[in-house]
């Protein structure tokens, strides 16, 4: 009986195993069919407007897109990677084949496409339209497998990373609303991963990589302009305001653009041309830029800002106006150099500091002053000032030397208690930059003053550069876990005071 039983379950073996097998066969006669049935699929069932059209690009095909054949569904999976995923479901929704591997690409306005499943490639050119809810292709040449009318799975859209590539950054709907209706109200929507308004436009980039006698030689003309050390320039038939650090250096500091200028882009694989508006409003500033855009109040009206690839942009309404009302329209931007292109125009090369540098850390005369508590800086000094606020100013001896320090200091209401903590240190730029003698190396006594070509120089890649919103530069660095701010109004200005903000409070 027993082996009778054994036999049994053999035979049982066996027959789910060529159960399996018939399977596996039908799913691969299925795709085969499928393949087979040469322009079946080829019929549009539904027409795509132009205005509804979208570039077609790698960015616009990425996700999932659906199309039903009888009972059963094919899904093709356009990702990030350039990878294509061929799925076909059954009416239940289970999945009978899928692709094991494939790819994708757009040469030229043909998308090719192809595909392994069970063993079998699978390949075809076509051409596509596609909108944000549908995609026609057509099959040119090979299986057609591809070809008929896909409605997206937006629900399913994966995350694309864009993070290595500028262009691939564009937002397909905002490329497309901008593009068919350039006077339009522009939307940045939500569902975007993000947009080619991310970025500085090309028209603009170009332009802050010049010096300003560069660009004094690119226009036809040459005329002054409202504020001391600007200069209104015709630069391709555009008015260009150039506005430069000072009137020796002519380091650039800024540049004003009329507001068309910044929001136009040249076309490129993942998007088409896109030209601005001559106006626009604070809404739709806050359409395209969302929270990144910000508003102060000054005695003269608004400031309307926002940053964008390390540079201010400050935004006016006719040119050269000043400030403005919120509901005003907007028609010129004011774009400031980054701090990047500063330290290049000053010829800087030497970015990085040496392994071994001094000064990597900061000295340990202040190191041991930022040790102690507001309570015992302020026992410590030989003469106090009233405190406004939370501030305090005190006179210490340091290094043998009658030095003017400020601190700030939590629980302030006046002189500091026990409770009291430092949340910040105001010196004299001398002390940050005086080391004691080492077996290394001798002392160095640091100056009253540095330029900021010579903070460049100390402290390299560590340093970095940007305009205010109201004039001038804000220079700082991350020094042993604090921050180090310095000012300067002008850009070779000396720098005399150093704010060093404790990082943990």
């Amino acid at each position: 009986m027993a082996v009778n039983q054994e036999k049994k379950q053999d035979g049982g073996k066996g027959i789910l195993i060529i159960i399996a097998i018939v399977i596996v066969a039908v799913a691969a006669y299925f795709v085969v069919k499928a393949v087979n049935k040469k322009g079946a699929e080829n019929s549009p069932t539904i027409s795509i407007s132009e205005a509804d059209k979208l570039e077609l690009s790698s960015l616009n095909l990425n996700g999932k897109w659906e199309k039903n054949a009888g009972t059963d569904k094919f899904e093709l999976n356009f990702k990030s990677t350039k990878e294509l995923v061929l799925t076909q479901y059954d009416g239940s929704g289970e999945v009978k084949v899928k692709s094991d591997e494939g790819a994708y690409s757009v040469d030229n306005g043909v998308l090719n496409l192809t595909v392994t499943a069970n063993g079998e490639a699978i390949t075809a050119a076509a051409t596509a339209v596609l909108s944000e809810k549908y995609l026609i292709i057509t099959v040119t040449d090979g299986n057609s497998i591809f070809a008929g009318t896909y409605t997206a799975n937006r629900g399913d859209m994966p995350n694309v990373d864009n993070s290595s590539d500028v262009e691939s950054t564009v937002s397909s709907v905002s490329s497309q609303s901008v593009a068919s209706a350039p006077e339009s109200n522009i939307s940045t929507p939500d569902s975007a991963p993000s947009s080619v308004y991310d970025h500085l436009s090309p028209y603009i980039t170009e332009l802050l990589t010049k010096t300003p006698s560069e660009l004094f030689e690119l226009s036809s003309t040459v005329g002054e302009g409202n504020y001391g050390v600007e200069n209104e320039l015709i630069i391709n038939g555009r008015k260009i305001g150039v506005n430069y650090a000072d009137s020796e250096s002519r380091i650039l500091k800024s540049i004003t653009v009329p507001i068309d200028m910044l929001f136009s882009y040249p076309k490129t694989e993942n998007h088409p041309e896109i030209k601005g508006k001559s106006s626009y409003t604070y809404e739709e500033l806050q359409a395209i830029y969302g929270d990144k855009i910000g508003n102060e109040a000054s005695p003269s009206g608004y400031k309307i800002f926002t940053r964008m690839d390390d540079s201010l942009l400050v935004f006016y309404g006719e040119y050269g106006s000043g400030a403005l009302d919120l509901d005003m329209p907007i028609k010129s931007c004011e774009v400031f150099c980054s701090g990047e292109n500063v330290i290049s125009q000053l010829g800087i090369t030497n970015s990085d500091i040496a392994e071994d540098s001094v000064y990597k850390h900061i000295t340990p005369s202040v190191i041991e002053l930022l040790n102690k508590t507001p309570l015992e800086l302020f026992n410590m000094s030989s003469s106090t000032d009233v405190p406004p606020e939370d501030m305090l100013s005190l006179t210490l001896k340091v290094d043998g030397y009658e030095q003017s320090i400020s601190i700030n200091y939590t629980n302030s209401n006046g002189n500091p208690t026990e409770n009291s903590k430092l949340t910040s240190m105001g010196i004299g730029i001398n002390m940050l930059l005086s080391y004691p003698q080492t077996d290394k190396r001798p002392q160095i006594n640091g100056k009253r003053s540095y330029i900021f070509k010579e903070l460049c120089e100390i402290y390299g890649k560590n340093l970095k550069c940007e305009p205010t919103l109201f004039g001038g530069y804000q220079i700082s660095a991350n020094i042993d876990g604090y921050r180090l701010e310095f000012n300067a109004y002008k850009i070779d200005d000396p720098i005399t005071y150093c704010k060093i903000i404790c990082n943990d409070q």
